[in-house]
């Protein structure tokens, strides 16, 4: 005989740190906005540089936002590991929003520097 309960299943249910997960996604949007523009207007810097930091800041903010993000604490290979593989996703997004962009084009040479900025910022927060 089968009972209900053994059917019954359990769910996680992740809460998420909601001013940081609101931050996060006006993050987000700031960089789609970026992305959009043809001509950044910044002169004499490689702004290819500024992917690096434009990322780290990202894994921060998604780092942020995840209930067990606390500043100090030793946290599984599982939270790194789900921040990476959403910022890098959003990274490729990115890139690929930036092919139909006039005067940008989508690169693997800023793809990879996204990804140094989120593993850099991924390797900082366990300090």
């Amino acid at each position: 005989m089968i009972h209900l309960h053994d059917r019954i299943r359990t769910y996680t249910v992740i809460e998420f740190n909601q001013p940081y997960l609101l931050l996060t996604l006006i993050y987000m949007a700031g960089i789609y906005w970026l992305s959009s523009l043809s001509n950044l207007g910044i002169r004499g810097i490689d702004t290819s540089l500024l992917h690096v930091p434009l990322y780290a800041g990202l894994a921060f903010c998604l780092l942020k936002a995840m209930p067990e993000a606390r500043p100090r604490q030793a946290f599984p290979w599982k939270l790194p590991g789900l921040i990476f593989v959403s910022a890098a996703a959003y990274a490729a997004l990115d890139e690929w929003h930036q092919s139909f962009v006039p005067g940008r084009d989508a690169s693997t040479g800023d793809f990879s520097l996204d990804l140094l900025g989120i593993g850099l910022m991924l390797i900082l927060a366990r300090f």
